[in-house]
């Protein structure tokens, strides 16, 4: 049996078709690279309504909803709580990330797990699209965060 020959047309553009989205792809590449640059300089846009102060105490409160309540106990930081209940190694991360990032151990750690899952199922019923993004080094995790926070 004979094999099949492509069509002329095909047999000259297949070629070009690899070449051509390799050019695409390095242009898409370095478009990216730009955007991405463009968008650490840019600040966010502000709403007309919202009024600009020097600092929070210029804040204009819209809406209020009862009294704040004041608790006549001192509120433990929530790495104190975790510490309590032996729930978080500060040290181990300290060591590989830096200071202020820390581990979830035991049943903090299956508390954090149940509550993202409660509050992914919660937004997939209201049909809200899930992005998990992965983040690989510091440079890449900003701008990440950046482009999910525009969208």
């Amino acid at each position: 049996m004979a094999k099949k020959k492509k069509p002329k047309s095909l047999r000259k553009s297949s070629g070009k078709t690899a070449e051509s989205y390799g050019r695409t792809f390095c242009r898409r590449k370095r478009s990216r690279s730009k955007n991405q640059k463009d968008m650490m300089v840019i600040p966010n846009i502000i709403y007309p309504s919202v009024p600009i102060g020097k600092d929070d105490s210029q804040n204009v409160e819209i809406e209020k909803f009862g009294e704040p309540v004041v608790p006549d106990f001192e509120i433990p930081y929530h790495t104190e709580i975790m510490e309590k209940f032996n729930g978080i190694d500060l040290e181990s991360a300290g060591k590989v990330a830096g200071n202020g990032f820390y581990y979830l151990m035991g049943d903090i750690a299956r508390l954090h797990s149940a509550v993202i899952s409660y509050a992914r199922d919660f937004m997939i019923d209201q049909w809200i699209h899930i992005l998990y993004p992965t983040f690989h080094d510091q440079k890449q995790r900003c701008y990440r965060r950046y482009e999910l926070c525009r969208n």
